[in-house]
């Protein structure tokens, strides 16, 4: 697991508190989980994963407080947002940054 010192100290974060950070880099950790076992996945360096996570978290993070309102009502009080196929788009991005994926899982 990323601690928090590595994550404010190597990969120079400050979006994500103390506390916030725990739960955040367990749904990292998660969602890269689900996409190494229909991907290959491999780290260009020693700590490729490690700040790949990182920035995984801060972007689900950012995203849930910023995320675009796409259907609005009023009377009967209903508001739906954004797919959550566009979160797996900027989370590919991130992750592609600091890792190397390809389709399909290597036998």
């Amino acid at each position: 697991m990323v601690s928090y010192d590595f994550y404010q100290n190597v990969y120079m974060g400050n979006a994500l508190s103390e506390h916030a950070f725990p739960a955040a880099i367990a749904r990292a950790e998660e969602w890269l989980q689900m996409l190494e076992r229909t991907c290959t996945v491999t780290a260009a360096g020693p700590d490729s994963r490690s700040l790949a996570l990182c920035a995984i978290a801060e972007e689900m993070v950012r995203y849930r407080k910023h995320r675009q309102v796409v259907q609005e009502s009023a009377g009967g009080v209903s508001v739906r947002y954004e797919s959550a196929g566009s979160l797996d788009k900027m989370l590919l991005s991130c992750a592609k940054i600091y890792l190397r994926i390809c389709r399909g899982v290597a036998q």
